[in-house]
Protein backbone atom coordinates (compact mmCIF):
# COMPACT_ATOMS: atom_id res chain seq x y z
CA UNK A 1 0.00 0.00 0.00
CA UNK A 2 1.48 3.14 -0.61
CA UNK A 3 1.20 6.09 1.61
CA UNK A 4 1.58 9.82 0.42
CA UNK A 5 2.30 13.04 2.44
CA UNK A 6 3.46 16.63 2.27
CA UNK A 7 6.99 16.77 3.34
CA UNK A 8 6.36 18.67 6.32
CA UNK A 9 4.04 16.63 7.76
CA UNK A 10 6.28 14.30 10.03
CA UNK A 11 7.45 17.84 11.40
CA UNK A 12 3.81 18.20 13.00
CA UNK A 13 4.30 18.42 16.90
CA UNK A 14 0.76 19.21 19.24
CA UNK A 15 2.04 22.37 21.08
CA UNK A 16 -0.74 21.39 24.01
CA UNK A 17 -1.36 24.26 26.62
CA UNK A 18 0.74 26.87 24.38
CA UNK A 19 -2.14 26.36 21.50
CA UNK A 20 -4.53 29.63 21.71
CA UNK A 21 -7.15 27.47 19.93
CA UNK A 22 -7.35 24.36 21.90
CA UNK A 23 -8.92 21.65 19.75
CA UNK A 24 -11.05 20.37 22.78
CA UNK A 25 -13.15 23.62 23.25
CA UNK A 26 -15.76 24.58 21.00
CA UNK A 27 -15.66 20.90 18.71
CA UNK A 28 -17.94 17.88 19.34
CA UNK A 29 -15.74 15.24 19.48
CA UNK A 30 -17.17 11.63 18.36
CA UNK A 31 -16.18 8.49 20.10
CA UNK A 32 -15.71 5.40 17.47
CA UNK A 33 -17.26 2.18 18.29
CA UNK A 34 -14.02 0.23 19.19
CA UNK A 35 -12.69 3.31 21.59
CA UNK A 36 -16.02 3.55 23.24
CA UNK A 37 -16.54 -0.38 24.19
CA UNK A 38 -13.24 0.04 25.70
CA UNK A 39 -13.85 2.93 27.73
CA UNK A 40 -16.99 1.13 28.74
CA UNK A 41 -14.62 -1.32 30.26
CA UNK A 42 -12.50 0.37 31.69
CA UNK A 43 -11.61 0.20 35.21
CA UNK A 44 -10.68 2.46 38.09
CA UNK A 45 -11.04 5.71 38.66
CA UNK A 46 -10.20 7.34 35.05
CA UNK A 47 -12.61 4.65 33.96
CA UNK A 48 -15.55 5.89 35.91
CA UNK A 49 -14.90 9.35 34.92
CA UNK A 50 -14.94 8.39 31.14
CA UNK A 51 -18.99 6.72 31.68
CA UNK A 52 -19.51 9.87 33.42
CA UNK A 53 -18.77 11.83 30.31
CA UNK A 54 -19.96 9.93 27.74
CA UNK A 55 -23.37 11.01 25.46
CA UNK A 56 -24.62 7.93 23.75
CA UNK A 57 -27.61 8.61 21.42
CA UNK A 58 -29.08 7.29 18.26
CA UNK A 59 -26.65 8.76 16.40
CA UNK A 60 -23.42 7.38 18.25
CA UNK A 61 -21.02 8.80 21.26
CA UNK A 62 -19.37 11.61 21.80
CA UNK A 63 -17.98 13.64 24.45
CA UNK A 64 -20.63 15.88 26.45
CA UNK A 65 -18.99 19.27 26.78
CA UNK A 66 -19.74 21.61 30.01
CA UNK A 67 -21.28 24.69 29.21
CA UNK A 68 -18.22 26.59 27.48
CA UNK A 69 -18.13 23.89 25.22
CA UNK A 70 -14.60 22.05 26.93
CA UNK A 71 -14.00 18.55 26.88
CA UNK A 72 -14.60 16.98 30.26
CA UNK A 73 -11.48 15.53 30.12
CA UNK A 74 -9.52 18.90 29.58
CA UNK A 75 -8.10 20.30 32.42
CA UNK A 76 -7.44 23.79 34.03
CA UNK A 77 -4.16 24.05 32.66
CA UNK A 78 -5.38 22.89 29.26
CA UNK A 79 -4.19 19.45 29.26
CA UNK A 80 -5.75 15.98 28.23
CA UNK A 81 -6.23 13.90 31.96
CA UNK A 82 -6.95 10.97 29.98
CA UNK A 83 -3.49 11.32 28.08
CA UNK A 84 -2.01 12.20 31.46
CA UNK A 85 -3.72 8.81 32.89
CA UNK A 86 -3.31 6.07 30.28
CA UNK A 87 -1.16 7.82 27.48
CA UNK A 88 -2.00 8.66 24.09
CA UNK A 89 -2.92 5.40 23.38
CA UNK A 90 -6.28 5.33 25.20
CA UNK A 91 -7.51 8.61 22.57
CA UNK A 92 -10.36 8.08 20.58
CA UNK A 93 -9.89 7.64 16.72
CA UNK A 94 -10.85 11.49 16.20
CA UNK A 95 -8.53 12.93 18.80
CA UNK A 96 -5.79 10.57 17.72
CA UNK A 97 -6.10 11.81 14.17
CA UNK A 98 -7.07 15.18 14.29
CA UNK A 99 -5.64 17.45 12.86
CA UNK A 100 -4.82 15.50 9.90
CA UNK A 101 -6.95 14.02 7.33
CA UNK A 102 -6.93 10.73 5.39
CA UNK A 103 -8.06 10.39 1.54
CA UNK A 104 -8.33 6.85 0.23
CA UNK A 105 -7.29 6.27 -3.18
CA UNK A 106 -7.40 2.84 -4.95
CA UNK A 107 -3.58 2.50 -4.39
CA UNK A 108 -2.86 4.91 -1.52
CA UNK A 109 -3.67 6.76 1.33
CA UNK A 110 -3.03 10.08 1.45
CA UNK A 111 -2.41 12.00 4.21
CA UNK A 112 -1.83 15.58 5.49
CA UNK A 113 -2.49 18.45 8.31
CA UNK A 114 -5.29 20.24 8.56
CA UNK A 115 -5.16 24.65 8.76
CA UNK A 116 -7.49 24.67 11.43
CA UNK A 117 -4.88 24.31 14.03
CA UNK A 118 -2.35 27.08 14.54
CA UNK A 119 0.43 24.82 14.72
CA UNK A 120 -0.20 22.74 11.52
CA UNK A 121 -0.98 26.10 10.09
CA UNK A 122 2.48 27.48 10.90
CA UNK A 123 3.88 24.33 8.97
CA UNK A 124 1.37 24.73 6.12
CA UNK A 125 2.03 28.31 5.15
CA UNK A 126 5.74 27.68 6.35
CA UNK A 127 8.58 29.60 4.06
CA UNK A 128 6.92 30.48 1.22
CA UNK A 129 8.58 27.53 -0.76
CA UNK A 130 6.73 25.08 -3.30
CA UNK A 131 6.51 21.93 -0.77
CA UNK A 132 6.93 18.44 -2.26
CA UNK A 133 5.08 15.18 -1.68
CA UNK A 134 6.90 12.16 -0.46
CA UNK A 135 4.90 8.40 -1.10
CA UNK A 136 6.20 5.77 0.74
CA UNK A 137 5.45 1.96 -0.72
CA UNK A 138 5.67 -1.28 1.02
CA UNK A 139 5.16 -2.84 -1.90
CA UNK A 140 2.78 -5.03 -0.92
CA UNK A 141 -0.78 -3.51 -3.06
CA UNK A 142 -1.31 -4.37 -6.57
CA UNK A 143 -3.85 -1.94 -7.09
CA UNK A 144 -4.08 0.78 -9.36
CA UNK A 145 -5.58 4.41 -9.56
CA UNK A 146 -8.85 3.75 -12.16
CA UNK A 147 -8.64 5.58 -15.47
CA UNK A 148 -10.83 8.78 -13.82
CA UNK A 149 -8.88 8.70 -10.71
CA UNK A 150 -5.48 8.75 -12.78
CA UNK A 151 -6.17 11.15 -14.67
CA UNK A 152 -7.28 13.41 -11.74
CA UNK A 153 -4.04 12.55 -9.71
CA UNK A 154 -2.37 13.75 -13.57
CA UNK A 155 -4.16 17.00 -13.45
CA UNK A 156 -3.28 17.70 -9.63
CA UNK A 157 0.51 17.23 -10.66
CA UNK A 158 -0.33 19.77 -13.83
CA UNK A 159 -2.24 22.31 -11.01
CA UNK A 160 0.93 21.99 -8.75
CA UNK A 161 2.96 23.71 -11.62
CA UNK A 162 0.42 25.92 -12.35
CA UNK A 163 0.54 27.21 -8.76
CA UNK A 164 4.59 27.32 -8.69
CA UNK A 165 4.64 29.18 -12.28
CA UNK A 166 7.76 31.22 -11.38
CA UNK A 167 7.48 33.57 -14.19
CA UNK A 168 3.83 34.51 -12.60
CA UNK A 169 1.89 35.67 -9.81
CA UNK A 170 -0.30 34.19 -7.64
CA UNK A 171 -3.41 35.60 -8.79
CA UNK A 172 -2.71 34.76 -12.54
CA UNK A 173 -1.42 31.34 -11.39
CA UNK A 174 -4.85 30.88 -9.86
CA UNK A 175 -6.61 32.23 -13.08
CA UNK A 176 -4.93 29.99 -14.87
CA UNK A 177 -6.32 27.19 -12.96
CA UNK A 178 -9.54 28.31 -12.88
CA UNK A 179 -9.81 28.59 -16.78
CA UNK A 180 -8.09 25.12 -17.42
CA UNK A 181 -9.67 23.06 -15.09
CA UNK A 182 -13.31 24.48 -13.85
CA UNK A 183 -13.76 26.51 -17.27
CA UNK A 184 -13.77 30.40 -16.31
CA UNK A 185 -10.36 32.85 -15.45
CA UNK A 186 -12.16 34.55 -12.35
CA UNK A 187 -14.01 33.01 -9.38
CA UNK A 188 -16.92 34.68 -10.05
CA UNK A 189 -18.94 37.15 -8.07
CA UNK A 190 -17.26 40.10 -5.83
CA UNK A 191 -16.27 39.98 -1.91
CA UNK A 192 -19.07 41.29 -0.89
CA UNK A 193 -21.03 38.48 -2.57
CA UNK A 194 -18.81 35.84 -1.07
CA UNK A 195 -18.97 37.47 2.46
CA UNK A 196 -22.37 37.27 2.64
CA UNK A 197 -22.79 33.87 1.42
CA UNK A 198 -20.48 33.15 4.32
CA UNK A 199 -22.78 34.74 6.44
CA UNK A 200 -25.50 32.46 5.52
CA UNK A 201 -23.70 29.40 6.50
CA UNK A 202 -23.39 27.92 10.06
CA UNK A 203 -20.41 29.08 12.08
CA UNK A 204 -18.53 28.71 15.69
CA UNK A 205 -16.93 31.74 16.82
CA UNK A 206 -18.23 35.30 16.90
CA UNK A 207 -15.42 36.69 15.73
CA UNK A 208 -15.57 35.09 12.16
CA UNK A 209 -19.30 36.68 11.68
CA UNK A 210 -17.64 40.15 12.61
CA UNK A 211 -14.93 40.12 10.00
CA UNK A 212 -16.85 38.49 7.54
CA UNK A 213 -19.17 41.82 8.36
CA UNK A 214 -16.01 44.45 7.92
CA UNK A 215 -14.98 42.56 4.23
CA UNK A 216 -18.67 42.93 3.34
CA UNK A 217 -18.93 46.44 4.41
CA UNK A 218 -15.36 47.66 2.41
CA UNK A 219 -15.79 48.19 -1.08
CA UNK A 220 -16.74 45.30 -2.88
CA UNK A 221 -14.40 43.86 -5.50
CA UNK A 222 -13.85 40.94 -7.26
CA UNK A 223 -11.81 37.96 -6.28
CA UNK A 224 -7.90 39.34 -7.29
CA UNK A 225 -4.61 39.59 -5.35
CA UNK A 226 -2.62 42.66 -6.60
CA UNK A 227 1.04 41.64 -8.09
CA UNK A 228 2.81 43.24 -5.20
CA UNK A 229 1.14 40.89 -2.29
CA UNK A 230 2.32 37.80 -4.51
CA UNK A 231 3.27 36.15 -1.61
CA UNK A 232 5.01 32.38 -1.45
CA UNK A 233 2.42 31.30 1.30
CA UNK A 234 -0.20 31.96 -0.86
CA UNK A 235 1.05 29.72 -2.89
CA UNK A 236 1.09 27.08 -0.35
CA UNK A 237 -2.01 27.57 0.70
CA UNK A 238 -3.83 26.96 -2.75
CA UNK A 239 -1.30 24.21 -2.59
CA UNK A 240 -2.52 22.84 0.17
CA UNK A 241 -6.65 23.09 -1.02
CA UNK A 242 -5.53 21.79 -4.18
CA UNK A 243 -3.75 18.86 -2.36
CA UNK A 244 -6.59 17.93 -0.29
CA UNK A 245 -9.73 18.27 -2.78
CA UNK A 246 -8.68 18.42 -6.39
CA UNK A 247 -8.55 14.96 -7.01
CA UNK A 248 -12.13 14.18 -5.52
CA UNK A 249 -13.27 16.79 -8.16
CA UNK A 250 -13.93 13.65 -10.50
CA UNK A 251 -16.41 12.31 -7.92
CA UNK A 252 -18.83 14.82 -8.44
CA UNK A 253 -18.21 16.15 -12.04
CA UNK A 254 -17.09 13.67 -14.63
CA UNK A 255 -16.14 17.09 -17.15
CA UNK A 256 -14.32 19.86 -16.60
CA UNK A 257 -16.20 22.12 -14.18
CA UNK A 258 -14.33 20.91 -11.31
CA UNK A 259 -15.87 22.61 -8.51
CA UNK A 260 -13.26 21.47 -6.49
CA UNK A 261 -10.63 23.44 -7.74
CA UNK A 262 -13.11 26.55 -7.38
CA UNK A 263 -13.28 26.12 -4.35
CA UNK A 264 -9.51 26.14 -3.53
CA UNK A 265 -9.33 29.23 -5.51
CA UNK A 266 -11.76 30.95 -4.00
CA UNK A 267 -10.38 29.47 -0.08
CA UNK A 268 -7.04 31.36 -0.90
CA UNK A 269 -9.08 34.65 -2.35
CA UNK A 270 -11.05 34.78 0.94
CA UNK A 271 -8.31 34.00 3.27
CA UNK A 272 -6.05 36.73 1.83
CA UNK A 273 -8.90 39.32 1.79
CA UNK A 274 -9.47 38.57 5.68
CA UNK A 275 -5.80 38.10 6.54
CA UNK A 276 -5.39 41.68 4.67
CA UNK A 277 -7.94 43.14 6.88
CA UNK A 278 -6.22 41.94 10.25
CA UNK A 279 -2.92 41.54 9.20
CA UNK A 280 -2.85 38.24 10.13
CA UNK A 281 -3.08 35.92 7.00
CA UNK A 282 -2.38 32.53 10.08
CA UNK A 283 -4.91 33.05 12.18
CA UNK A 284 -7.16 33.84 8.76
CA UNK A 285 -5.94 30.79 7.40
CA UNK A 286 -6.61 28.52 10.88
CA UNK A 287 -10.40 30.23 10.99
CA UNK A 288 -11.44 29.52 7.70
CA UNK A 289 -10.76 26.14 7.83
CA UNK A 290 -12.25 25.93 11.18
CA UNK A 291 -15.27 27.47 9.93
CA UNK A 292 -15.31 26.10 6.74
CA UNK A 293 -13.27 22.97 6.47
CA UNK A 294 -14.43 21.36 9.02
CA UNK A 295 -18.26 21.89 8.24
CA UNK A 296 -19.31 19.19 5.98
CA UNK A 297 -22.74 21.04 5.46
CA UNK A 298 -20.51 24.14 4.46
CA UNK A 299 -17.96 23.05 2.53
CA UNK A 300 -20.85 20.75 0.37
CA UNK A 301 -22.77 24.34 0.25
CA UNK A 302 -20.00 25.65 -1.33
CA UNK A 303 -19.80 22.83 -3.71
CA UNK A 304 -22.97 23.00 -5.04
CA UNK A 305 -22.69 26.57 -5.46
CA UNK A 306 -19.99 26.31 -7.95
CA UNK A 307 -21.84 23.10 -9.50
CA UNK A 308 -24.63 25.61 -10.28
CA UNK A 309 -22.96 28.06 -11.76
CA UNK A 310 -21.18 25.94 -13.79
CA UNK A 311 -24.55 24.23 -14.70
CA UNK A 312 -25.74 27.92 -15.49
CA UNK A 313 -23.69 29.68 -16.61
CA UNK A 314 -20.19 28.26 -18.35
Amino acid sequence: MKRTYPDYYQQFRCIADRCGHNCCVGWEIDIDGGTLRRYLRMKGPMGERLRQSIEITADGASFAADAEGRCPLLNANGLCDLIADQGEKALCQICRDHPRFRNRLRDREEIGLGLCCEAACRLILGNGEKPGLITEDDGRSKAAPGGAEQRWLDARDHLFDLIWTPSLDIDSCLSLAMSRYYGISRVPYTSRYWSRFFLSMEHMEPSWIERLKKLHDRKSQYMTIPPSDDDGQLRRLATYFIYRYAVHGWKRRRSQHNSCVAFAALSVYMIYLIGKETGDLYEAARQYSAEIEYSDINVEKLLDKFDRYAEEYI
